[in-house]
Formats: C-alpha cells, sequence, structure tokens
C-alpha cells in the first residue's frame, strides 16, 4: 500500500491544504492520505487554536460537498502524543500499524529550509518516500541547503518528488491575519470551516 503523510498544523485548513493533498494523491497513486494535524510543531512551539478545534476543521474540509476528498482522512494519531510533534516518531507509530506499507512523505517547499534541523532527518528521508509540494516565492532553490546539510544524494531524492501542480499561493498566516482585521475568506478557506471558526470564535487576536 502505498500511504501518504501531509503533516502540519493546519491552524486553519485552507484550499491551498486541500489542493497539496489532491495533487500528491493523484500524482502518487496513494491508496490513503493522511491529514496529519500536529500537536505541537517543534519549530513553532505553539498554535492559535486547540488541537482539537484544528482536527475538527480539518474533518469539516473534507466532508463538504465536492470536496473531492476521497481517500484522504484526518488523522489525530500526533494529537494523541503529549509534546512536540516529530515527524519520525509518526512515521515508526504509522510502520507499526501498517508494516510493509511505503510511506510518502508531503512536504512543502517552504519546509525544505529548515529540514536539516529535523529530528533524525536524513533517516527520515531514506526511509520514506518525499515528494514536495510548490509555496508561492519558494522555488528549487530552497534545495541548496539540505544538499549543503544531508548531501546530493538525499537532495536528489526530494528534488526527484517535486509534484507538478501550481505554487500554493494561500498560508493559514495570511487566513489568521485577515481573520484578525475582519476580512474576507472567500475563496481561501472551505464555508463549513468558516462556519466553525465564526461558531467557536477563533482567531479573534492577532498570531504571528
Amino acid at each position: 500500500m502505498r500511504l501518504g503523510l501531509f503533516g502540519g498544523s493546519f491552524d486553519p485548513i485552507h484550499f491551498g491544504h486541500l489542493a497539496v493533498a489532491r495533487a500528491a494523491r493523484d500524482e502518487q497513486r496513494l491508496e490513503r492520505l493522511l491529514l496529519m494535524v500536529a500537536q505541537v510543531s517543534p519549530l513553532k512551539r505553539r498554535t492559535a487554536a486547540a488541537g482539537s478545534d484544528r482536527l475538527e476543521m480539518v474533518r469539516l474540509a473534507l466532508a463538504e460537498p465536492g470536496a473531492d476528498s476521497a481517500r484522504l482522512e484526518a488523522s489525530e494519531l500526533e494529537l494523541r502524543r503529549p509534546g512536540p510533534s516529530f515527524t519520525i516518531d509518526t512515521v515508526s507509530e504509522i510502520r507499526r500499524a501498517e508494516p510493509g506499507a511505503e510511506i510518502v512523505l508531503v512536504l512543502g517547499s517552504d519546509s525544505l529550509r529548515e529540514l536539516p534541523r529535523w529530528r533524525q532527518a536524513r533517516e527520515l528521508l531514506t526511509s520514506t518516500t518525499p515528494i514536495v509540494a510548490p509555496r508561492e516565492g519558494v522555488g528549487r532553490e530552497a534545495l541548496a541547503p539540505l544538499r549543503d546539510a544531508l548531501g546530493g544524494e538525499i537532495a536528489g531524492r526530494v528534488a526527484a518528488g517535486w509534484l507538478s501542480m501550481p505554487e500554493v499561493p494561500v498560508s493559514s498566516t495570511e487566513v489568521r491575519r485577515r481573520l484578525a482585521a475582519g476580512e474576507s475568506l472567500a475563496g481561501l478557506v472551505p464555508p463549513a470551516v468558516i462556519s466553525y471558526i465564526s461558531a467557536h470564535r477563533l482567531y479573534q487576536e492577532s498570531f504571528p
């Protein structure tokens, strides 16, 4: 089985996340893709919304009519673990649950510069099949720090998995900024997620 892992804070989930998930599922012919909601990102240390809210928003986004969410699943695996969510720990846990599965790791190009700082980065990138979704303004030049830190072979593995999709122009940071400023989220966030944010009064204050 080809099993995709797409981790992140999803704080909140937006149409860019969904576009990446669908592109990874279709290009990589994944039988399942887990949207892995992080407890706390090791490099961010905090989130604006609680894990339970972020998980529910992912579920709502996938359940929306016309969401094209076949084989996409919200996962609470990392939320069940205390402390920072290290991807290598998640991969180890998935391997125990799904022995023999080929794990495809979905990354954003904006994460590549920080990737050498991830726990056991070399083992992570050699034990999974990494693929990369292009984020706006961050192209293949982001591979250079990875090559310098982990070598050409690792950087080559990552470069080979570059998804053929448009750059993702939206970010959760921009969504939170708009919410704090009282601006519209039309076209950025699924309607069910907007309703949930409003009903639960999330993101009422600015958050970096």
